[in-house]
């Protein structure tokens, strides 16, 4: 009978042991949540999320083994994407950064992602919760040396749209008063110098080119531009994380090696994103290059620009993804589209300079009374700039998968520093990867199950590689601008999947390539003639009865119907 009484006096001895054990443990677990709690949660978010649909796709495939429909395997996914969608869309909101930007990108693809994740993500492009108020007070009179009621006569409190960087405010511009270095002294000095006259004085920010147009007369609406309170540092704290989970879910699955391949080229460009200064140059250059090339875009004019504040005019337009404004203005989808991926390819193959984020908060159409759809880009804060040898690779890369020639794909492959396990040995791969990446666009459901197609393709050959013993094909090496020419590509088609727009990518992105490969050949190795001239003949020919016909090029173009694309 003493026996239990010995146990209770012992676990009353060691009562206050195991209070003052959980006591410890609960301060340190609400020490570590106030050190490492946003560590924490992007780790729980990721965890969470990999993990329920890694058990989830390992008991699918147990299933299916023992005899699960596909009709059955896409309602338990739909189920699952249908809470897991609306969860992850809150944790990224609360988390803002760079984690907002995943989801913008993943929102931008619904042509490959299931379509409750991409439009429950659609809202992270433009519809964050902003900073305070007091923010734009201080950040204002900070960085651009007078109070926003010095630069605006009027300017909208709350945001028009907030995304993972910045929000953005419109107002008016003030007409007069203040000091010389205001918005209207700006735009008055960027008119005079689109009309070639010096200006009065010298800005202190930087303000627009020469060959800038002058701000259309009357108009006084303009744009600030203003970066979220302590987002820089954030975004270099989180990628951190981020480039951890990347390598957690490589060694996971090799597949999603990719991902922490696109986390490492975005790292070197993030410091530039943040730094409007350069925005508002990228500004000028884009909308210089554009009018060279005759291409119709509507592109903001920067007025004041400091690192963290940017004040340009404000562009008119709906959002690109709006479907119910297009219908409203009859405009073809198609026809729009196919002008936006025209551009890009202008951007990218000809001038070597292009905007890395055309997601659909970065695009707005504004329709002109004579119904003409025009695109309003925004935001070049993340760009690309190409050298001539990666310009002129891409171009021939492009022309190759058109022109289905292998050995030229596989030239212009390995000068980019593209490598991968079986580009020497079955080269006729490669050219099915470039050509189903850049085939025609098609609506959203088509443009899914073409992907699908091509997965299911790609697994087969990996296990007739099995069966063959040869290793499976992998990326080797890949360059961090390739990293950047697929985000883009990925994301118009993704616009034209989203927008059910029919566009001939290749082939649009060829007559580019070729505009940019003609280029590159020196004028005196120019053709001088579009035919070879006659074979000499051992006896005379009798003298024709009309004129011959002549083989200059201003002749030949005459005679010669043009067709698209060279056709």
């Amino acid at each position: 009978g003493t026996r239990p009484l010995t146990s209770a006096a012992a676990a009353a001895a060691a009562k206050p042991f195991l209070c003052f054990g959980g006591l410890t443990a609960v301060l340190f677990l609400a020490a570590a949540v106030w050190l490492f709690g946003r560590v924490f949660s992007i780790w729980a978010v990721a965890l969470t999320t990999i993990f329920t649909y890694w058990f989830a796709g390992k008991a699918l495939d147990r299933a299916r083994r023992r005899g699960l429909s596909l009709a059955h395997e896409d309602a338990v996914m739909r189920w699952l994407h249908l809470r897991m969608a609306p969860w992850i869309c809150r944790r990224l909101v609360a988390l803002r950064s760079i984690f907002v930007k995943f989801g913008q990108y993943i929102s931008g693809r619904t042509d490959m992602v299931p379509p409750e994740w991409a439009s429950e993500l659609s809202l992270l492009q433009d519809d964050l919760p902003p900073s305070a108020p007091a923010h734009l007070r201080r950040t204002v009179s900070r960085e651009l040396g007078f109070s926003p009621g010095q630069i605006f006569a009027q300017l909208g409190k709350a945001p028009v749209a907030s995304a993972s960087v910045a929000q953005v405010h419109v107002g008016h511009l003030a007409s007069h008063g203040g000091p010389p270095q205001t918005c209207s002294w700006v735009a008055a000095n960027a008119a005079a110098a689109a009309q070639n006259k010096t200006p009065a004085a010298a800005g202190p920010i930087p303000a627009v080119g020469p060959a800038e147009a002058p701000i259309p007369a009357g108009e006084t609406r303009a744009v600030l531009k203003l970066q979220h309170e302590g987002v820089d540092r954030l975004m270099g704290a989180d990628i951190v994380s981020a480039l951890r989970i990347a390598r957690l879910m490589r060694w996971l699955d090799p597949k999603y090696a990719a991902f922490h391949t696109i986390l490492a080229a975005w790292e070197s460009e993030m410091a530039h994103e943040l730094d409007f200064t350069r925005e508002a140059a990228n500004l000028v250059t884009v909308k210089s290059n554009l009018a060279a090339a005759r291409l119709p875009a509507a592109v903001p004019l920067p007025l004041l620009a400091s690192r963290r504040a940017l004040v340009m005019t404000y562009e008119e337009g709906f959002k690109i993804t709006d479907t119910r404004a297009l219908a409203i203005h009859g405009v073809d989808t198609s026809a729009l589209m196919a002008r936006v991926v025209a551009i890009y390819a202008q951007c990218i193959f000809v001038d070597g300079f292009f905007n890395a984020d055309p997601h659909a908060g970065n695009l707005l159409v504004r329709v002109s009374p004579d119904g003409e759809a025009l695109p309003v880009l925004l935001d070049f804060g993340m760009t690309v700039t190409l050298s001539t040898k990666q310009r002129l690779g891409y171009a021939r890369l492009v022309l190759a998968a058109l022109d289905l020639d292998v050995a030229a794909l596989q030239a212009a492959v390995r000068s980019l520093g593209v490598v991968n396990s079986q580009s020497d040995d079955l080269p006729e791969r490669d050219l099915a990867f470039w050509r189903f990446f850049m085939r025609d666009t098609a609506p959203r459901d088509q443009a899914r199950a073409e992907a699908q197609s091509f997965f299911k393709d790609k697994a087969a050959e990996r296990a007739a590689d099995s069966a063959a013993g040869r290793a499976s094909r992998h990326v080797v090496q890949i360059p961090p601008d390739l990293i950047f020419f697929f985000r883009v590509v990925g994301l118009l088609r993704g616009l034209c999947a989203s927008l059910h727009a029919s566009v001939p990518l290749l082939q649009l992105m060829g007559a580019h390539a070729k505009i940019a490969l003609a280029a590159a050949v020196p004028q005196h190795l120019h053709a001088q003639d579009f035919a070879p001239p006659a074979p000499e003949r051992d006896e005379p020919r009798a003298a024709a009865a009309t004129p011959a016909t002549s083989h200059t090029p201003a002749a030949a173009a005459a005679a010669t119907p043009i067709t698209p694309f060279g056709t």
